[in-house]
């Protein structure tokens, strides 16, 4: 029978057994959890930015005036009132009372 040298050394080279890190599926899953826990990481870390710009409370500006006799007043940002159109027309969703000084007040 024939036998050659350089086929038994072939052989013989690919019967070894391979490295973990030389094995194609653990490096693709090793790969795949590395991205996968950096996808995370970064996620959590929008999520909290987020949360974190959400819960600050709204600004108000507080103005102090000091007279001599030691009376502190103390003023908060109020809203203005807006101008609206005359009252000749129907207005959907507000009320309407009478005030003790015959006066109108509309809300809604």
């Amino acid at each position: 029978m024939y036998s050659s040298q350089s086929l038994d050394t072939l052989i013989s080279k690919d019967n070894q057994k391979r490295k973990w890190w030389q094995s194609y599926r653990l490096v693709i899953i090793g790969i795949s959890f590395i991205l996968l826990a950096l996808s995370i990481i970064t996620t959590l870390a929008l999520l909290l930015k987020c949360v974190v710009l959400v819960s600050i409370k709204p600004q108000t500006t507080i103005i102090s005036t000091t007279i001599t006799s030691s009376i502190t007043t103390t003023i908060l940002n109020q809203q203005n009132w807006i101008i609206t159109d005359r009252m000749t027309n129907g207005r959907n969703f507000h009320t309407a009372t009478l005030l003790n000084n015959e006066k109108v007040l509309v809300t809604g």
